[in-house]
């Protein structure tokens, strides 16, 4: 049994919060790395979702995680956001990563909760987003602002949701494949770091809770490493003795085929930030919201590599 919430996730108290939150859940952006994880984990726990995104491979979700409902739509189409919002009472908002018109559509999205009034809407955003040196952190600034501005206009409930920088970036399938951990920006500058499962249960929280309207949660692990430290941590678990190794910003743009100039920027952006500055955070709001403690690293990375094991027993 796990601690969620502030309480054991049972069989009976599950079902007690799938009776109270029966609604279904529209989860844009559903197919993305992070948005698959989240769909997953809220399924896992009982909830019914509608998985949005623009691509078709949306409806692949249905079978890999019995998804009540999926359709194709983009986020900066208000049509498309009207029709995935029909019938519709709670908005986990999760945005497309890196491009440049990512404050549009969450304004695009949040314009059409209104008209539908939607009676709970869920930002995911990032973890200070207010670091001026980090271009996408600045598009969710303003995505935020203007969340806020329409909670008050409007009386639309929202929650923000901010997460820290995922575990999962260190991938160990990439890692083994290569041989190496590369980052492409100082491998000795510390950075903090969160479970998507963690903020997935966060994220469930938040949901099936009425507590938490007109709130801004920060949501931060308890460990703060170097890429250096996480390749270590890797090395203990694994009995390996990988390195890592920094990779120019220049050359990790080609090496994975950037060719949008904004995306690029934000690239050359999260380099400068997290090379010379890092980012930190803090676990006491994360655990505070889920009623557990949250995952270390070090945890994670037992957890995928078991996970990885299983699999390639199977």
């Amino acid at each position: 049994m796990r601690q969620i919430c502030g309480s054991l996730l049972t069989t009976t108290n599950l079902y007690i919060q799938f009776k109270r939150n029966n609604k279904i859940i529209l989860v844009t952006c559903a197919n993305g790395k992070v948005g698959k994880q989240i769909v997953q984990n809220l399924k896992n726990k009982g909830l019914k979702i509608r998985a949005m995104d623009v691509n078709e491979k949306v409806h692949d979700l249905v079978k890999l995680y019995d998804v009540d409902e999926a359709v194709v739509g983009d986020i900066n189409n208000p049509k498309d956001v009207a029709a995935a919002l029909q019938g519709i009472e709670s908005v986990l908002y999760i945005p497309t990563s890196g491009l440049h018109n990512e404050t549009h559509s969450a304004k695009v999205v949040i314009d059409q909760a209104v008209v539908a009034k939607v009676k709970k809407f869920v930002m995911m955003s990032a973890m200070h987003p207010n670091m001026s040196t980090l271009l996408q952190h600045t598009a969710k600034l303003k995505a935020e602002e203007y969340l806020v501005y329409k909670g008050l206009t409007d009386n639309l409930n929202y929650t923000i949701l901010q997460p820290q920088h995922y575990c999962h970036n260190f991938d160990i399938d990439l890692v083994e494949k290569l041989g190496a951990y590369h980052c492409f920006y100082n491998k000795n500058t510390k950075l903090s770091v969160v479970d998507v499962d963690d903020v997935a249960d966060a994220a469930y929280c938040v949901l099936t809770q009425d507590i938490h309207q007109n709130a801004t949660y920060e949501l931060s692990g308890s460990s703060y490493l170097s890429s250096q430290e996480k390749t270590d941590i890797y090395n203990k678990l694994t009995g390996k003795n990988i390195p890592c190794i920094e990779v120019g910003i220049e050359d990790f743009i080609k090496q994975i085929h950037v060719t949008d100039t904004y995306t690029q920027d934000a690239l050359r952006a999260v380099s400068y930030t997290y090379g010379t500055f890092g980012i930190a955070g803090n676990p006491n709001v994360l655990q505070w919201i889920t009623g557990k403690k949250a995952t270390t690293f070090e945890e994670y990375l037992q957890k995928q590599l078991a996970k990885k094991a299983s699999l390639e027993q199977a």
